[in-house]
């Protein structure tokens, strides 16, 4: 007799995978950062941890950790970033002369910490509210310079500063429509995507150092702003063809307020204007219009090496048109 005995039900426990680590080798800035991946998964998704780290002979280092519970609705997420890099400053004055090598070593820690919901409503449509902690700070290493008009040696301690305390509330709304196809994920070729961001941003940030007490203590501004920005796309179907697109690109950004240019629009480098580094072009306003012709040099290649696979290769096009500026006015011969 084959006949088929369910067991019996019992409630479902929270049951993780085994944590899953990929090591990980990063050249930065000609220095070869060793470090790993990590991961863990809840076997039905429940929760999720991923996370990274990579350090360098000079101990400079780059850490980040992102966990995501879905048990309920919304979907809550924390992330927490952490980054140090050593940059060497020159130093530099007429009445004096450094007594070392001419350099002084400045330590930057950057801190970054995310937590918010996610959900969404209707098919298409996303939302995530936020909330997120900034906390830049530096060290300057000791140094010492002789000053010729006094004829004497000066020594400086190692210095610790702290030149941003960043609070911002941020909210974001997106609504992806892209019809299915075999190629969506490279070539889209009918549907839109429209992402509209709003942030609330409390920045204090380093103005001016104070002596008064016989300590040495930071002075900073206020930044209280509204900062909002748009990005939307629409993918068409070039008539005639099989497999060719044009999408169309629209960024948009502006700030309500006078700021430090610390907190600008960057309109250069990958997310913006390609070919300009990303600090090239910034302010207080920010358009960019942006439009590209996707088309496949070959298709259906079936090729396998090892765990790498190709499939098919396409060819973009692409011409933009932007600037980001803080003046009241437009100057189109800038753009």
């Amino acid at each position: 007799d084959h006949t088929y005995q369910p067991q019996a039900s019992r409630p479902y426990k929270r049951s993780f995978g085994p944590l899953g680590v990929m090591p990980r080798l990063f050249i930065d800035y000609g220095t070869i950062k060793p470090g790993l991946y990590f991961y863990s998964n809840e076997i039905i998704n429940k929760m999720f941890l991923v996370g990274g780290f990579d350090v360098n002979l000079d101990r400079e280092y780059n850490f980040f950790i992102v966990s995501e519970f879905n048990l309920f609705k919304p979907t809550a997420f924390l992330e927490f970033y952490n980054q140090s890099a050593k940059v060497v400053d020159e130093f530099y004055d007429p009445d004096s002369f450094y007594v070392s090598d001419d350099q002084i070593n400045v330590n930057f820690n950057l801190i970054e910490a995310d937590i918010g919901l996610r959900s969404k409503f209707r098919e298409h449509f996303n939302w995530e509210l936020s909330y997120i902690f900034s906390l830049y700070r530096a060290n300057i290493n000791p140094y010492t310079y002789y000053d010729l008009a006094n004829q004497q040696l000066i020594s400086f301690p190692e210095f610790r500063y702290t030149y941003l305390r960043g609070h911002v509330i941020s909210l974001r709304l997106r609504r992806d429509k892209i019809f299915p196809d075999l190629d969506r994920e490279v070539n889209p070729r009918k549907g839109y995507t429209i992402a509209l961001r709003y942030t609330r941003e409390w920045n204090s940030f380093l103005d001016d150092f104070s002596t008064q007490g016989g300590d040495i203590n930071e002075v900073y501004s206020k930044y209280y702003f509204n900062r909002f920005h748009l990005d939307a796309e629409k993918y068409l179907a070039v008539p005639l063809t099989r497999h060719h697109s044009l999408s169309v690109r629209v960024q948009g950004g502006y700030i309500d307020e006078e700021v430090d240019d610390f907190f600008h629009f960057f309109a250069g480098g990958f997310v913006g204007l390609k070919g300009f580094s990303y600090y090239s072009i910034s302010g207080k306003q920010l358009a960019i219009g942006s439009a590209t012709y996707r088309f496949p040099l070959f298709r259906n290649l079936n090729f396998q090496l090892y765990n790498w696979y190709l499939d098919k290769i396409y060819l973009g096009v692409f011409y933009q048109y932007g600037n980001a500026w803080s003046s009241n006015d437009i100057n189109w011969d800038d753009f």
